[in-house]
């Protein structure tokens, strides 16, 4: 077998911790260096028990202009990735850098420019892309067996806090990152880029299908963010899309693909377990389709974005997303984010 491919892990929050865990399934990626500054709370004594065979870096930009790393993973807040996607590739690193990349069509742009001018590798981490039953959806609707898409239905909710009437039982922190407009907080950009990129992604199957109106509501709370958001997209094929996101409820947090022959049901679609089931429906049957993994779905995006590193492609592979389609739904997250209410 080849020596793993090293990485760097540039800010260490605790969903960072689950990428660092996620490092530890893969068969060719590894975890080699971590920059955080929370880390500078740590001993010397500590670093070495908790972080043994990991260089530790107080910077971001000590670990960027390392010349001995050359691939990292962006896990900081939504405000910072702009910068740190340019200074990588600027670098010359190659680059995942997680979702959404940017929160305006123009900053992402401007990742680009750097990106193609230097030649590196870059992946947006819509981890739910690499789970198989994706590639089992794919191929349902390819084969014609639920006929044309004429509608999606796609919700992501979990509740945060709880409210009695109008009372917080339990005080929300300000400062987290869902809750401050500052980090790019709010459900839109912590959650709509799921259930939009699966609309894209299963209608434009069909003939590059393009969004021509859309309607978007909002729905902001008392902390600056929007807490609950909905949003219809119509294609030109005549189909629509029926997307909601919330971090205040629970919602249903599955994919429906409606088509003129048949229905696809994805029951977990962005949290999925190591088993999956798909529901296929045609005429008065349903069919049951269990999709299982040995690993994590981070630790399948590692492999992914590390394999295609190794074959020195600049994008990952479908059904994964390569840039234009990042761009794509980026687009439309900042017309939905700046919708009126």
């Amino acid at each position: 077998m080849h020596k793993k491919i090293k990485w760097g892990l540039i800010g260490y929050g605790k969903f960072a911790k689950k990428i660092e865990s996620s490092f530890e399934q893969t068969e060719i990626a590894s975890l080699n260096y971590i920059a955080s500054k929370s880390l500078l709370n740590f001993n010397k004594n500590e670093l070495q028990t908790n972080f043994k065979d990991k260089i530790i870096y107080s910077s971001y930009k000590d670990l960027i202009k390392d010349k001995e790393v050359q691939n990292i993973y962006i896990t900081t807040t939504n405000n910072l990735h702009k910068e740190l996607i340019i200074d990588s590739a600027n670098n010359g690193k190659n680059i995942i850098c997680e979702k959404p990349a940017c929160t305006s069509e123009k900053d992402f742009s401007e990742c680009i420019d750097a990106i193609k001018k230097n030649n590196v590798f870059f992946m947006e981490g819509l981890m739910y892309l690499h789970h198989p039953q994706i590639l089992k959806s794919i191929q349902i609707i390819k084969k014609g067996e639920i006929g044309k898409i004429k509608k999606i239905i796609a919700s992501f909710g979990y509740r945060v806090g709880k409210k009695f009437l109008f009372f917080e039982l339990k005080k929300i922190d300000r400062k987290s990152r869902i809750f401050n407009p500052e980090l790019g907080g709010g459900s839109i950009y912590d959650l709509g880029c799921y259930p939009l990129t699966a609309a894209l992604l299963f209608f434009n199957l069909e003939n590059n299908n393009q969004i021509v109106n859309y309607k978007f509501r909002r729905d902001d709370g008392r902390y600056g963010v929007d807490e609950n958001a909905d949003a219809k997209l119509y294609f030109n094929c005549g189909g629509q899309a029926e997307i909601s996101v919330s971090i205040r409820k629970n919602l249903e947090n599955t994919i429906e693909i409606f088509g003129t022959k048949g229905k696809i049901k994805i029951f977990y679609p962005w949290l999925t377990m190591s088993d999956s089931t798909i529901e296929l429906q045609k005429e008065n049957e349903k069919i049951y389709i269990t999709n299982s993994i040995s690993k994590n779905i981070y630790a399948l995006e590692l492999e992914k974005a590390t394999n295609a590193i190794i074959q020195n492609k600049k994008e990952v592979d479908f059904p994964g997303a390569n840039i234009k389609r990042s761009l794509e739904y980026i687009k439309i997250l900042e017309k939905w984010k700046s919708a009126n209410i």
